[in-house]
C-alpha cells in the first residue's frame, strides 16, 4: 500500500551475535551495575529481533509517504505474527538511531532509516493489556 509502488521497506532478521552486541551497547549506557545487568539479560533474552528500515527518497514527500507505507508493512508483519500465536513489540529506542547501530546492522543512514525493531516470540505468560485512554469519540471528528 504505497504511492508509486516504491516498496521502500526492508526487513533484517538479527541473529544471536548481533542481538548480544546491541544488548551490550544499550546496557553500557546504564550507570548502575545491577540495572545494567538486568537490562542486558532482558534484551538478550528476547528470542526474535527484526529490524525494519525505510528507504529515503530525493524528495521529502516521497520519503514521508514511504515511511508511512513502511509503518503499514510493520503493522501487517505484527498481525501476521499474532495470527501464528507470537507476541510482538515495536520499539524505536534511542539506540536504533545511533551510528553504531546502523553500522552493526549494515545500513547506510544516507539511504535508509530505521523505522523500528520488532521483538517477537512466544509469550511466557498471557499479557494484560491496559484499557485505552481515548475512546472513539475522543479521536473522531465529524464534518457536515
Amino acid at each position: 500500500p504505497n504511492h508509486k509502488l516504491t516498496e521502500p521497506w526492508r526487513f533484517i532478521q538479527l541473529g544471536t551475535k548481533t542481538i548480544n552486541k546491541i544488548a551490550e551497547m544499550n546496557a553500557a549506557s546504564i550507570k548502575d551495575p545491577e540495572k545494567q545487568q538486568k537490562k542486558l539479560k532482558r534484551w538478550a533474552d528476547v528470542p526474535g529481533w527484526m529490524v525494519v528500515t525505510s528507504q529515503l527518497s530525493e524528495d521529502e514527500l516521497t520519503t514521508q509517504e514511504d515511511y508511512a507505507a513502511t509503518c503499514c508493512a510493520i503493522q501487517n508483519f505484527q498481525l501476521a505474527m499474532y495470527a501464528e500465536g507470537l507476541g510482538t513489540k515495536w520499539t524505536t529506542g534511542d539506540i536504533t538511531r545511533s551510528d553504531e547501530f546502523y553500522e552493526l546492522i549494515g545500513v547506510d543512514k544516507t539511504t535508509d532509516r530505521v523505522a523500528g525493531v520488532i521483538w517477537y516470540g512466544f509469550a511466557a505468560k498471557e499479557a494484560k493489556y491496559p484499557f485505552r485512554k481515548l475512546h472513539v469519540e475522543d479521536v473522531l471528528s465529524k464534518l457536515p
